[in-house]
């Protein structure tokens, strides 16, 4: 297994050799402060994994989602994304949030927990659209911690996309770089990075083969 100070800059050469600028789309690092905060309003410490990924960058400064379309979240707005799910489960009460999580399913069986919403899935890669892929701190009995999953509002079946997110970065977003279409709007700024298909569905799909 690779580490994120290794695996995490192989997808930046690997993207920015399909567009130059791609480094540019990045922030600059995260400080201990920012670090600090985040872990401060989350109520829990992140896994050192993500620590050391936002050491690197703490997510984009394009207005795109430059993972396949997907955004690669600052501490801020990781932060704010999970308290829109606190909030969620706050006003859903135990009744709500078992009836939403009614179809929710788990692959492999029992790795995730088949619930609508957890406080400790934290979101990294968002669409924009309520939909993420991130980090599960609260596994299923078949799981393990850290381990890398898709979940939100339209995502009720959840796979294990990787053990962990130094296994994740070359398996699901360096892999893929080759495949990135670029779209140029007339503004040179308007850059578009997608995938042949939605990039959870992708990834769902690359997970479902490499189980069989």
């Amino acid at each position: 297994m690779g580490n994120i100070a290794a695996v995490w800059p192989a997808f930046i050469q690997a993207m920015s050799e399909q567009e130059r600028r791609f480094p540019e789309f990045l922030n600059e690092p995260a400080t201990e402060e920012e670090l600090l905060e985040a872990e401060q309003q989350l109520g829990f410490p992140l896994p050192e994994e993500v620590e050391e990924l936002y050491r690197i960058h703490n997510g984009q400064n394009h207005m795109y989602g430059i993972v396949f379309g997907l955004d690669f979240l600052s501490l801020t707005e990781l932060c704010r994304k999970w308290n829109d799910w606190k909030e969620l489960i706050d006003s859903e009460g135990p009744e709500g949030l078992e009836e939403l999580g009614g179809l929710c399913t788990s692959a492999p069986p029992g790795a995730i927990q088949t619930v609508y919403a957890n406080l400790r899935w934290i979101p990294l890669f968002y669409d924009g659209s309520g939909n993420a892929v991130g980090v599960d701190l609260d596994p299923g009995e078949q799981g393990s911690m850290g381990q890398i999953i898709n979940f939100g509002r339209d995502e009720d079946n959840k796979l294990v996309l990787a053990p962990n997110l130094a296994a994740f970065i070359p398996r699901y977003l360096t892999a893929f770089a080759g495949e990135v279409e670029i779209e140029a709007e007339d503004d040179e700024d308007d850059i578009f990075f997608s995938l042949d298909a939605h990039a959870i569905d992708v990834w769902k799909r690359k997970a479902k083969e490499g189980a069989h």
